[in-house]
């Protein structure tokens, strides 16, 4: 019923979620339109992200229509369901069912072969839980990581029924990112580590996945790059959050300022480019750091260890 693994569906649909909403019908796109944010797309949407577990009239009529007061609930349902199929068949896509009851769940038909990206990313979790081997396991976070674009419909995010799914997918993206920062550090694979962390600041900005990234361009001796995101990242929760370097990124700090102590070269081309930044919140920057003649002392190992 889903297609292709981790790919366009040649045979049916193929609908994506994380990051965007988009549907494909046999690798063609469909142009939707004003029709992203329409009532009966979030019907769909709905039904499609349960999958054969399926969701009762109840629940799906509650996720619908939130605290709206509705005076013939059965009514207006029976009348989206119709419109829903009529503006699928209007965009090109062929005439079926699309939604139907099953059991007393309303399930995707199964006459459309459907893949999505959301259910084969959650399949592609369960299945590196499950994996005993440490490279398979990997394989399979590698899929779900590069299957994972953004938060789940962005522009639905105020929809309680998105939001209650985003915080699940959140921690999933979460255990992929810190599986794959751990296996490419142990493996030395420092640029791949860079960009595991840089794709998860990118779409997390405020949630200290820089102090992964910083630690894989230590790892590769990139000071200059390491000192700028550091001093960049300060900036960002210094303006956005109003709040001072966390732990993490002291730790972080203290790091640099011990590998480039031994890289003398390197703390001295770094200070010939450093601009006086403003800093309104007390936080530390790069242009603090401490002399060469300062005392090394050993720092606390971390959750996520910064070590190449």
């Amino acid at each position: 019923m889903d297609g292709r693994q981790n790919g366009e569906n040649e045979n049916g649909l193929t609908v994506r979620m994380l990051g965007g909403f988009s549907v494909s019908w046999k690798g063609k796109e469909l142009a939707l339109g004003r029709n992203t944010s329409a009532r009966f797309i979030q019907l769909l949407q709905i039904v499609w992200l349960r999958g054969d577990r399926g969701i009762t009239k109840e629940q799906l009529v509650e996720d619908l229509y939130d605290r709206e007061e509705i005076t013939n609930i059965n009514s207006s349902f029976n009348t989206l369901v119709y419109r829903m199929r009529h503006q699928l068949q209007s965009l090109g896509l062929p005439e079926a069912d699309y939604v139907v009851r099953r059991k007393g769940l309303y399930v995707p038909d199964e006459k459309i072969p459907i893949w999505v990206d959301v259910r084969e990313f959650e399949k592609m979790i369960a299945r590196a839980r499950e994996e005993e081997d440490e490279a398979a396991r990997t394989r399979c976070y590698q899929e779900a990581f590069d299957l994972y674009k953004g938060e789940l419909l962005p522009d639905l995010v105020s929809e309680l029924w998105v939001f209650a799914r985003n915080v699940e997918l959140k921690k999933m993206f979460g255990e992929c990112v810190n599986w794959l920062g751990d296996y490419t550090r142990r493996g030395r694979d420092y640029q791949k580590m860079e960009m595991i962390y840089a794709k998860a600041a990118r779409i997390y900005p405020l949630e200290e996945w820089e102090v992964g990234e910083i630690d894989a361009l230590l790892c590769r001796e990139e000071f200059k790059k390491a000192q700028q995101l550091y001093n960049k990242t300060v900036r960002l929760y210094s303006d956005q959050l109003g709040v001072t370097p966390s732990d993490r990124m002291l730790e972080c700090y203290d790091r640099m300022s011990r590998e480039l102590v031994n890289n003398q070269s390197s703390l001295s081309e770094i200070q010939d480019h450093l601009k006086e930044p403003e800093n309104n919140f007390g936080g530390v920057f790069f242009q603090d750091l401490v002399p060469p003649e300062r005392t090394i002392v050993p720092i606390p190992a971390l959750s996520m260890p910064i070590a190449c």
